[in-house]
C-alpha cells in the first residue's frame, strides 16, 4: 500500500514538473514572438523614416516671417513610366539659429501647362506607403496678363511651427508625365516650369 502510495505521489510530482516545464516553454515562446515583432515593427519604422530623409533635394529655413520660391529643373521632365521624385524640406532652424517666432507657413505650387503632367504633394509620410495621405485636391487654371496660363495648388493647409522646438517638415512631390506620350511630338520642344512657393508668417495665439 505505501509503494503504490508513494508511485501515485511520484507520478503527480512528475506531472506537476511537466506541466512547469510546458508552461515556460510556452511563456518563452510568447516572450520570443513578441521581441520578434517589436523588433520587426521598429526595424519597420527605422526603414521608412531613414527612406523619408534621404536624398533632400532641397532645404528651406524659416527663421522669420518670409516668402520665398525654387524651381525644380525642367529639363529633366521626360516621358517616364517611373514618377520623378522631388524632396525638399522645411525648418524652423539652421546650423546657426533658430527663429525666436511662433510660425505658420504654407506651400503652394505653380505649374505651366506645356506638358500634360500630373503633380501630388505628401507630407512627412512616403509617398509609396499604403497609409500616405496626398495633400493636394486639384489646381486652379489662371490667366496672367501675358496671356500665358498656369496651374495653381494652393495651399492644403498651413503648418505651425513653435519656436521652443526645432522642427523639420519634408514634402515629397511627385510628377507624372505618363510614357505613352514618348511618341508624340507635340511635346517635343516643351519645357515644364515648376515653382514652389513657401510663405510664412508669425503666429499669434
Amino acid at each position: 500500500m505505501l509503494n503504490k502510495l508513494k508511485e501515485k505521489v511520484s507520478h503527480i510530482k512528475f506531472f506537476e514538473e511537466k506541466m512547469r516545464f510546458l508552461l515556460f516553454a510556452l511563456m518563452l515562446l510568447v516572450a520570443l514572438f513578441l521581441a520578434f515583432f517589436l523588433f520587426k515593427r521598429a526595424y519597420a519604422s527605422y526603414q521608412s523614416s531613414a527612406k523619408l530623409v534621404a536624398n533632400i533635394d532641397k532645404a528651406i529655413y524659416l527663421i522669420d516671417s518670409s516668402k520665398m520660391s525654387f524651381n525644380i529643373d525642367p529639363e529633366q521632365i521626360i516621358p517616364s513610366n517611373e514618377p520623378y521624385i522631388y524632396k525638399f524640406s522645411v525648418s524652423n532652424f539652421n546650423e546657426f539659429n533658430r527663429s525666436e517666432i511662433n510660425l505658420t507657413y504654407g506651400v503652394k505650387i505653380i505649374t505651366t501647362t506645356n506638358l500634360p503632367i500630373t503633380v501630388q504633394l505628401y507630407r512627412n509620410q512616403n509617398y509609396d506607403d499604403a497609409t500616405a495621405t496626398a495633400l493636394l485636391s486639384g489646381a486652379r487654371i489662371v490667366q496672367d496678363d501675358d496671356g500665358a496660363w498656369y496651374n495653381i495648388y494652393d495651399p492644403p493647409g498651413v503648418y505651425n511651427m513653435d519656436y521652443t522646438d526645432k522642427v523639420t517638415d519634408i514634402y515629397t512631390l511627385i510628377i507624372n508625365f505618363p510614357k505613352t506620350y514618348s511618341s508624340s511630338t507635340t511635346y517635343a520642344d516643351c519645357i515644364e516650369n515648376i515653382e514652389i512657393n513657401i510663405d510664412s508668417s508669425q503666429r499669434v495665439d
